[in-house]
Formats: structure tokens, sequence, C-alpha cells
């Protein structure tokens, strides 16, 4: 965004009469200049939002966009500045009406859909992050059992063997619960066999990482 100027004079209209000068703000030539600089404004199921295209999407809200025009006029350069702040302050002109929808309005593919629920509903982040855990998982070939003694909770498990007799193993805690206490334990085990994950105690276990996070924890299950 800092490469293009946001702020044109087509913003401020000035009427001098009898000596008295008065500001008002063109709340559309303030859209169009937000439209030119990336804004857009599209529904993602039935719920409307503001995003900059520009490199990716990025989920904007009204206050930053207050913010942001704000602190264009606050720099700026131009006569009659006081008053044009004044104004600003008097009737905000950056608001969520019809207008400003048309003309930021846009269209998303379904994958940017899903890139605009991940940044704004942490349930829905919460679940592709479980879903692609577990894919990875998949693709690193873990096999999948069913913790049924309570080593982990009696949840689903997921193994992969390092060693002779070593396992790193990943725990699916709180599955079938709200799927914001769900997440993954990583654990370095040994067992005799493989065949005894899930239906024996480990010989040893310590913990690699509670609170797996895949981004971040990739390495530790990484052959």
């Amino acid at each position: 965004m800092e490469n293009k100027e946001l702020m044109t004079d087509k913003w401020i209209y000035t009427i001098t009469k009898n000596g008295r000068v008065k500001v008002t703000l063109n709340e559309i030539e303030i859209y169009k200049s937000l439209r030119d600089f990336g804004l857009r404004f599209a529904n993602v199921d039935k719920v409307g939002h503001f995003y900059f295209r520009q490199d990716g999407i990025k989920v904007a809200n009204l206050l930053g966009l207050r913010d942001l025009v704000w602190d264009k006029l606050e720099k700026g350069e131009f006569p009659n500045k006081n008053l044009t702040l004044n104004a600003y302050l008097k009737k905000n002109p950056i608001r969520k009406g019809e207008a400003l929808k048309r003309i930021l309005r846009d269209n998303l593919t379904d994958g940017e859909k899903h890139i605009v629920k991940i940044q704004v509903d942490i349930k829905y982040q919460k679940k592709t992050e479980i879903e692609e855990t577990i894919k990875e998982l998949e693709k690193l070939n873990f096999t999948k059992v069913i913790d049924e003694v309570g080593n982990f909770g009696n949840m689903d498990i997921y193994f992969k063997q390092k060693l002779d007799q070593e396992f790193i193993v990943l725990s699916h805690y709180c599955k079938g619960k709200d799927i914001l206490k769900q997440g993954f334990d990583c654990w370095r085990t040994t067992y005799k066999r493989d065949s005894d994950i899930g239906i024996k105690k480990p010989l040893t276990v310590d913990s690699l990482r509670l609170s797996f996070h895949l981004n971040r924890d990739v390495e530790l299950i990484m052959s």
C-alpha cells in the first residue's frame, strides 16, 4: 500500500461565501480513491467484509479505514487543513452504506473466500488447522490408531517409527468437543513393537511439543 498515493484533491470541496470558507468532504471520491488503493468489499457466507486486494487478501475493518483516511488528511499539506479536519470529525464520511459497498463491490473465488474466513472466523481457522495437520500426517505416512489404554487420553493418535523402538506420536486431544479446545500434542515414545501402540503402555514417553502447531513445529515430525 505504501507504493500508491491515496489522497487526491478531489476529496475536498470548498465554498467561499461572504468571506467565510466552508469545507466538505466528497465521500464518493474518497471511496473511489480507496478502491484505487486496493480496497474491496464482498459477501462471504452472507456476511460483508472489507479487504485489501494487494499482494494477496488482507481483511480490513471500518475503524481501520477511518483511521487510514484520517492519517492521510492529518499528514497532508493543503489549504484550509484545520477546517478539513474539523469537517471530517464532525461528519465522518467513511460509512458502511450502499454507496461504499457499490463502489468497492468485488467477486471472490472459493479459494479467496477461504482466505477471508481464515482471517475473520476463529472457529473456521481452528478447524482448518486441525484438518491440515491430519492431512500432513497422512502425507508423511503416520499411522492412525485409537488410544485404548488411556496413555494419551483415549483419543486418536498418529505415530511413525523413527528408530528401532522409537516412535513419534501425536495425540489429537479433545476430539469431538468444542473445536477451539482441540489440538495436538507431540511425544517421543518407545515401544517394543508398533503393534503395541494404542493397546499397551509405552516403555518411555517424553513430550516434544505440547500444543503442536504444524507451521511452527513441522520439523519435529520430519523423518
